[in-house]
C-alpha cells in the first residue's frame, strides 16, 4: 500500500470520526441501548458493539424496500464472524467505509441490491476483496447467500415477503448455522430444505403447509416473534429490542446477537409481544438492550421487557365481547380459579360479581346463575379468558373493572376496559363430533336471546339449519363455557363420508342466534364440514387418587350407563370380586370433563398394584346406552382391564386458609376430608384475640376440596388467626388427622369509627378538658383542631378557642382547652356549650366516621363504668374480662374471686383496636372449680385509664364461658387395667379433669409403648383405650403412654364461644400399675395318694399374674392357718381342714413372688383333688401397687 493511499484512508478515517457525536464512541456489549443517528449509523453500533476486527462484512442495503434481499444474510454473518454494516444501495456512506477499514476486514460480502458502484468503491479500498451475492430476484438473492453456508443444520422457510419472520429466527439461524429460505409468493415453496432440523415460520398466508416441515406461527409478526421465543433455545443472558415495524436494525443486530446466542425481541410501537416469555427466563443478571433510538425503541416499550424477580403483573385486561374479558400476565401463572377474579361493571352494587366462583354465591348479578362462568387458559398460561355467569354479559360502552386477587407474587390489582363491541358474530368452523353431533364454534358466545346454559336447547326455527332441512336437528346447546361452541344434535346418525351445509338464522325469527351485545349472526350465514367416522374404540387409564377412589381417564368423550348394568371389579373379573355398580352419579364425572370418571369402593383396595376390570352384565342394547360408549358409537369392551397402583395414605390432609371478603373466607384442603363442615372446628379470632364467630359452611369447588366459611364480620381489619382442629380427617383408611394448625389472614379495614363517649371533666376544680372516647385507635387527624367544633343547644357551631391543644392516646382523643366550657360560653355569649362536633377524623386505615354530626357532651362521672363483659375462665387459676374503655394500669389487690373472696397475684391488660380492653388475672392454684359458676369482683379503683379516671366498683361478674383446655384428672390420672380378667392388661383408663369431646378422641392420639392400640372409648371424663393383649402375664407392668394428638373438652357451644377448648399433645407419662393380680394356676404336687392332702409332702402351687404378698394380720411367712386360707380362697370340694400346713411361701410384708406353695402333713380333711377349682376372694392377697387379687375368677385344680 502506497504511503499517500494509507494517509487518504487515515483522513477519511479521522474526518469520518470527527464528524460522529462522541455518545456514540461508548457502544459496548454491555450497553443497555446501541443507537445511531440513524439505521447506519446503529449499524455501525452494532459492529462496534461486537467487534474489534473483522477479516469478514457484510454490507446490505439500508433501503427499506430492499431489506428483504438481506433476509438471508444472517446465517453467513453467523458463519463468518462478520458483522452486517448497512448502506443505502446507491452510495457507500463514509462512515461505513471508514469502519470497514477500521475493522481490518479483508473480504466485504455485498449482498442484494447494493449499486455496482459502491461494490466498486469498496473494492477499491487496499486489502479488501468484495464479492456481490445477488441474484434476479429476491428467491435468487438468498439461494446466493446460502450457497456460501458450509453444511448447514438446518433450514427456516419464511414468506415471499416475511421479513419480521425471517428477523426473529434470524440470531438462532445465525448462531446455529441454518439456511434462510423464501416461498413463492403463492406460499408454495419450490426449493430444497437443507439439515437435519426444518421449520415454517410464519402462518398459512405466507407459506402453505409443507411435508416434514414444523411450523412457528402466531397471529401477526408480533405473536411469530414470540411463539419463536416460546419454541427455540436461546440463552438469556442478555436479550435484544428491535422496532418490529421498520426491521432495518433487527437485521443488523442478528450477528452480534447470535455471538450471545440471544433472543432479539420485535417491538411495536407500544408492547413487546415476547415479552412474558422471555421475562420469564430472565435473571437478575440478564441485561436488556434496546437497539436503535428512542424513536425506534422508546425506553417505556423496553422496560415491557425486565426482570421480575418473579414477581406476577397483570399487563392488560381488554373486554372481548360483551361475555368475556381477557387478562394477560407478565409470565406463566398456573392454578388460577374464579376466587381470582371479580368482574363487575359500571353501576353494580357494591360487592357484586359476575364472575361469581361458587354455586352457593350470593353476590351474583341480577338474572345471572351463579358459579356458571369459566376461565380458559392460554397454552403458556400467560393469558386468561373470562367468560361471565350465564344470564350475566356486558353493556356497550360501559366500563369493565377486572380485580385479579390472592395470586401468588402478584399485588392484588384492578385494570378497567371499556366495552365496544362492532364485530358481528360468525362461524370459525362446523365439525361433526359424534355419529350424531355437531359443534359449531364462532369468534365469540352466542345465543338465542333469552337462553344462556349449557343444557336448555336453544333450537328455534330456522336458527340452525342442515342441508336445507334435510337433515332434522334435535337439539342446540350450548358447549362448554369459554369454547364459543354450539352443540347440535341431530335426530339420525350422520352418513360417513358426506358434505354438510349449515345455515344459519334463515327466517329472520326473534329467536336467532346472536351474540351478547344484541348483533345477529348474519342471515344465511353457512359452513360446511364432511362427517368423518371415528371407528377406534376408546381407550382407558387409571390412576389410584386414594385407597378408596380410582379415576378412569378415556382418551376421548364418552357416556356411561346409569342403569346397573356396568360392573367395575376390583381383583379378578368375576361376579364375587369387590365391585361398584353403575348408576346414577356411579361412577361419578369429574366436573369440566366428559372423559373422566371416578370409581369410589366402599372398603380400602389393597396397597400396590391392583387392577380393575369393566364388566357388562347383558351386552350393548340396540342405542347402546347400558355400556360405555362414545359419540360415534364405539363401545368399550366388556372386560377391559386396566391397573394402577395404591398407596398407603400416612399423610395427614393439609391446608389452606384466604381472606374472601368481610365475611367470607375460603379453605382449602390438600385431599378429601371429613369434619370440615363442622363449624366447632375452626376458630377466628380477630388481631386482638377476640374470636369471631363462624356461622355458615359452603363448598366452593368439591374436586378441589375448596369451601367457604361464613364469619360474623372482618370489617376491622388486621391480621385474623384461623385455627383448623384436628378433628378433621382424609378418608383414607387410616383415618389421618389434620394437625391442628393456626393460620393468619389480613383483612382490610372497611368499619368506620364510631364515638362512644363524648365527657367534661366537670367533677374536676377545672372542668378544661374533653376527653373524646373513640371505638377504636385512630391517626392523627384526630388532633386537628379543624376537625372539632363546640356547639350549644341550638347546634350553633363554634371553632375551639386559640391554645387549645389535642393529644391522642389510642382511642381516647382528650382536647385541652384554655379555659371551662362555661368560660368559653361566656366569652362567646353563645349560651351553654353542651355538644361537641366531630368532622373528618379517620381511624388508621383511614375510615371517617359514618355520620359527622353534633354529639351530645356528657358529665364525666367519679369513676367510670368498667362494664365488665365477656368473663372467661383460662384455667383453673386464670380469668380473663373485657372494659369498655383503655387502660393505663390494673390493681391486681382489688380484684378478687367473688367479693372478698381470694385475691388476685397478677392483673395485666391489653388495650384492643376496638377501644376495649381485656385484663387478664392470675390467682392462686386451683381457685376455679370445672363446673361452679364462679364470679369475678373488682372494688372501687381497680382500674386507670389513660386519662387517669379510675372505675367505679363492679361485683358478681359471672364466669359465663369456660376457655379452660382439659388437663389430666389430678389423681391417678392413667392406670393399667385387665378388663377381662386373666392376667393380662387389655385397657389403659386415661381420666381427664372433665368431660370431652367423642369425636375429637381416636386411637391415633395415643401410643402406648410395648402395647398395640385397638381402639378408644370416651365416657365423660375418661378415656378407655383398648390395647391388645400380649399373651403373658403382665398385670404388673407400668408402660409408657403419650398423648400425641390434641383432644377438646365438650362444652356447650354458642354463638359467643364457637369452638371447645382443646388440649395439645402431651409428653411421656409412666401409666401406674392398676390392674389387679389374677390367679392363674393350680397345680398339686402329690403322693402316693391322688389329691392334696393325702400323704405327707403334698404341695398346692398357686400361681399368680404378678408378685402377691398377704398383709393380713396373722398370716406368717412359714405357713398359713386353716382360717388365713379361708379368708382369701373358696374351695369348690370344701375348706380343707384338721392336719397342719407345715409350710406356705408368702410374704406378708411385700410382694416376693408369683406363686404360694403350700405343703400338707397328709393329714388334711376335705383334700383337694384334681378338677375341683378354686376361687380367689376378700382383700388378703394383693400386689406391690395394693391392688388386691381379682375376686370370683375360678381356676381348675391341675
Amino acid at each position: 500500500m502506497s504511503r499517500t493511499k494509507k494517509i487518504a484512508v487515515l483522513a477519511i478515517i479521522a474526518m469520518v470520526l470527527t464528524l460522529m457525536p462522541a455518545a456514540l464512541f461508548a457502544a459496548t456489549a454491555t450497553d443497555t441501548r446501541i443507537a445511531g443517528t440513524d439505521r447506519v449509523g446503529t449499524s455501525i453500533e452494532i459492529a462496534s458493539a461486537g467487534w474489534t476486527t473483522a477479516g469478514t462484512v457484510i454490507l446490505a442495503p439500508a433501503d427499506q424496500a430492499n431489506l428483504v434481499d438481506a433476509l438471508a444474510a444472517a446465517p453467513l454473518a453467523g458463519q463468518e464472524n462478520a458483522p452486517i454494516l448497512l448502506t443505502f444501495k446507491g452510495s457507500l456512506d463514509a462512515a461505513v467505509k471508514a469502519k470497514i477499514a477500521a475493522l481490518g476486514a479483508t473480504k466485504v460480502y455485498v449482498v442484494g441490491a447494493i449499486s455496482d458502484a459502491v461494490a466498486a468503491e469498496v473494492d477499491a479500498m487496499t486489502g479488501v476483496a468484495v464479492e456481490a451475492l445477488k441474484g434476479n430476484g429476491r428467491q435468487a438473492t438468498a439461494a446466493a447467500v446460502n450457497a456460501k453456508l458450509t453444511s448447514p443444520a438446518g433450514t427456516f422457510v419464511v414468506g415471499y415477503d416475511a421479513i419480521p419472520d425471517a428477523l426473529s429466527v434470524a440470531s438462532f439461524a445465525a448462531k446455529n448455522k441454518y439456511a434462510i429460505m423464501l416461498a413463492n409468493a403463492d406460499g408454495t415453496f419450490s426449493g430444497t430444505a437443507v439439515g437435519s432440523t426444518k421449520y415454517i415460520v410464519g402462518g398459512t398466508a405466507k407459506v402453505a403447509d409443507i411435508s416434514g416441515l414444523t411450523r412457528i406461527s402466531g397471529a401477526d409478526r408480533f405473536a411469530t416473534n414470540k411463539a419463536v421465543a416460546d419454541t427455540l433455545t436461546f440463552t438469556y443472558d442478555r436479550v435484544y429490542v428491535a422496532n418490529g415495524v421498520s426491521l432495518v436494525d433487527a437485521l443488523a443486530v442478528a450477528p452480534l446477537a447470535a455471538k450471545y446466542s440471544a433472543f432479539v425481541a420485535l417491538a411495536s410501537g407500544s408492547d413487546v409481544a415476547a415479552s412474558a416469555t422471555v421475562n420469564s427466563k430472565l435473571t437478575s443478571a440478564s441485561k436488556v438492550i434496546a437497539v436503535g433510538g428512542t424513536s425506534a425503541v422508546s425506553d417505556t416499550v423496553k422496560g415491557k421487557v425486565a426482570y421480575n424477580n418473579g414477581t406476577v403483573t397483570v399487563e392488560s385486561v381488554s373486554v372481548l365481547n360483551a361475555k368475556q374479558v381477557q387478562v394477560v400476565f407478565n409470565q406463566a401463572v398456573t392454578g388460577l380459579e374464579k376466587s381470582n377474579f371479580t368482574v363487575t361493571q359500571t353501576a353494580d352494587a357494591a360487592g357484586v360479581d359476575r364472575l361469581t366462583d361458587s354455586v352457593t354465591a350470593t353476590n351474583g348479578v341480577a338474572g345471572a346463575t351463579v358459579g356458571t362462568g369459566a376461565i380458559v387458559m392460554s397454552a403458556d398460561n400467560k393469558t386468561a379468558t373470562l367468560t361471565i355467569d350465564n344470564g350475566a354479559k356486558f353493556t356497550n360502552g360501559k366500563t369493565i373493572s377486572v380485580l385479579v386477587k390472592t395470586v401468588t407474587n402478584l399485588t392484588d390489582i384492578t385494570k378497567t376496559a371499556v366495552l365496544s363491541d362492532t364485530v358481528v358474530p360468525s362461524i370459525t368452523k362446523a365439525e361433526s363430533v359424534g355419529s350424531k353431533k355437531i359443534k359449531i364454534t364462532f369468534n365469540e358466545p352466542v345465543y338465542n336471546g333469552a337462553t344462556d346454559d349449557t343444557t336448555t336447547s336453544i333450537l328455534a326455527a330456522g336458527n340452525v339449519v342442515i342441508n336445507n332441512g334435510a337433515v332434522a336437528v334435535a337439539s342446540v346447546v350450548g358447549g362448554t363455557r369459554g369454547s364459543n361452541a354450539l352443540i347440535v344434535t341431530t335426530a339420525a346418525d350422520l352418513a360417513v363420508g358426506t358434505e354438510y351445509t349449515i345455515k344459519l338464522n334463515t327466517t329472520g325469527a326473534g329467536t336467532d342466534l346472536k351474540d351478547f351485545a344484541g348483533y345477529l349472526v348474519m342471515a344465511n350465514a353457512t359452513s360446511t364440514f364432511t362427517h368423518t367416522a371415528v371407528t377406534t374404540v376408546p381407550t382407558v387409564t387409571a390412576e389410584a387418587k386414594s385407597e378408596y377412589k380410582v379415576r378412569l381417564t378415556f382418551d376421548k368423550p364418552v357416556t356411561i350407563d346409569a342403569t346397573g348394568n356396568i360392573e367395575f371389579r376390583y381383583g379378578y373379573n368375576a361376579s364375587t370380586a369387590v365391585k361398584v355398580t353403575s348408576a346414577g352419579g356411579v361412577p361419578a364425572a369429574v366436573a369440566g370433563k366428559d372423559n373422566q370418571f371416578d370409581v369410589t369402593f366402599a372398603s380400602p383396595l389393597n396397597q400396590g398394584a391392583g387392577t380393575m376390570y369393566i364388566y357388562y352384565k347383558v351386552a350393548a342394547d340396540a342405542a347402546k346406552t347400558n355400556v360405555i360408549v362414545d359419540g360415534y358409537g364405539n363401545v368399550v369392551p366388556t372386560g377391559t382391564a386396566v391397573t394402577f397402583s395404591v398407596a398407603t395414605d400416612v399423610t395427614a390432609p393439609t391446608a389452606t386458609v384466604a381472606y374472601k371478603d368481610a365475611t367470607h373466607m375460603d379453605v382449602t384442603f390438600s385431599e378429601a376430608v371429613t369434619g370440615h363442615d363442622t363449624l366447632s372446628n375452626y376458630v377466628v379470632k380477630d388481631k386482638d384475640g377476640k374470636v369471631v364467630a363462624v356461622t355458615g359452611f359452603a363448598v366452593v369447588d368439591a374436586n378441589t376440596y375448596k369451601y367457604r366459611l361464613t364469619v360474623a364480620s372482618m370489617a376491622v381489619g388486621g391480621n385474623y388467626t384461623v385455627t383448623i382442629s384436628s378433628n378433621i380427617k382424609d378418608t383414607s383408611a387410616a383415618l389421618n388427622k389434620f394437625v391442628s394448625t393456626t393460620f393468619t389472614i389480613t383483612a382490610p379495614d372497611t368499619t368506620r369509627p364510631t364515638l362512644t363517649n363524648m365527657a367534661n371533666n366537670a367533677v374536676v376544680a377545672n372542668a378544661d378538658k374533653i376527653y373524646i372516647y373513640f371505638s377504636e385507635n385512630m391517626s392523627t387527624t384526630a388532633t386537628d383542631l379543624n376537625n372539632y367544633r363546640l356547639a350549644n343547644a341550638g347546634g350553633t357551631q363554634y371553632t375551639l378557642p386559640t391554645g387549645t391543644t389535642i393529644t391522642l392516646n389510642g382511642s381516647t382523643a382528650t382536647i385541652s382547652l384554655t379555659k371551662t366550657l362555661a368560660g368559653i360560653a361566656t366569652d362567646l355569649g353563645s349560651g351553654a356549650l353542651t355538644q361537641i362536633y366531630v368532622g373528618a377524623v379517620t381511624d388508621l386505615a383511614g375510615n371517617n366516621p359514618a355520620t359527622m354530626a353534633n354529639s351530645a357532651i356528657n358529665v364525666m362521672a367519679a369513676n367510670f363504668a368498667p362494664g365488665v363483659a365477656t368473663v372467661k375462665k383460662l384455667a383453673d387459676n386464670q380469668v380473663s374480662f373485657t372494659v369498655t374503655r383503655h387502660l393505663k394500669s390494673a390493681d391486681a389487690t382489688k380484684i378478687t374471686k367473688t367479693a372478698g373472696g381470694t385475691q388476685a397475684t397478677l392483673a395485666t391488660y391489653t388495650n384492643n383496636s376496638d377501644g376495649t380492653a381485656t385484663v387478664t388475672c392470675t390467682f392462686p392454684a386451683a381457685t376455679f372449680t370445672t363446673t361452679a359458676a364462679d364470679q369475678i369482683s373488682l372494688a372501687l379503683d381497680a382500674l386507670t385509664d389513660l386519662n387517669d379516671f379510675t372505675s367505679a366498683a363492679s361485683g358478681a361478674n359471672n364466669i359465663t364461658l369456660d376457655y379452660a383446655a382439659p388437663t389430666f384428672a389430678a389423681a391417678t390420672p392413667y392406670v393399667t387395667n385387665d378388663n377381662d380378667k386373666d392376667g393380662q392388661i387389655d385397657q389403659i383408663i386415661v381420666t381427664y379433669s372433665e368431660a370431652l369431646y367423642a369425636a375429637s378422641v381416636s386411637e391415633s392420639d395415643y401410643t402406648v409403648e410395648g402395647y398395640t392400640i385397638n381402639g378408644v372409648t370416651v365416657g365423660g371424663a375418661t378415656v378407655i383405650i383398648a390395647v391388645a393383649e400380649k399373651g403373658s402375664a403382665d398385670t404388673n407392668v407400668t408402660p409408657k403412654l403419650t398423648q400425641v394428638g390434641t383432644v377438646q373438652d365438650d362444652i356447650t357451644l354458642t354463638a359467643t364461644q364457637t369452638a371447645r377448648n382443646e388440649m395439645a399433645a402431651q409428653t411421656e407419662k409412666t401409666v401406674a400399675d392398676g390392674a389387679a393380680p389374677v390367679l392363674l394356676t393350680a397345680t398339686i404336687t402329690a403322693g402316693a395318694t391322688a389329691g392334696f392332702g393325702n400323704d405327707a409332702a403334698d404341695q398346692l402351687t398357686l400361681t399368680f399374674s404378678e408378685p402377691v404378698y398377704a398383709p393380713a394380720a396373722g398370716w406368717t411367712d412359714a405357713a398359713p392357718t386353716f382360717a388365713q386360707l379361708a379368708a382369701a380362697f373358696t374351695f369348690s370340694g370344701g375348706q380343707p381342714g384338721d392336719g397342719t400346713f407345715t409350710s406356705g411361701s408368702i410374704d406378708t410384708t411385700a410382694e416376693a413372688s408369683a406363686t404360694i406353695v403350700l405343703t400338707s402333713d397328709g393329714a388334711l380333711t376335705n383334700v383337694v383333688s384334681a378338677a375341683n377349682t378354686i376361687t380367689g376372694k376378700a382383700a388378703t392377697i394383693k400386689d406391690a401397687a395394693n391392688n388386691t387379687q381379682v375376686v370370683g375368677t375360678a381356676v381348675t385344680v391341675n
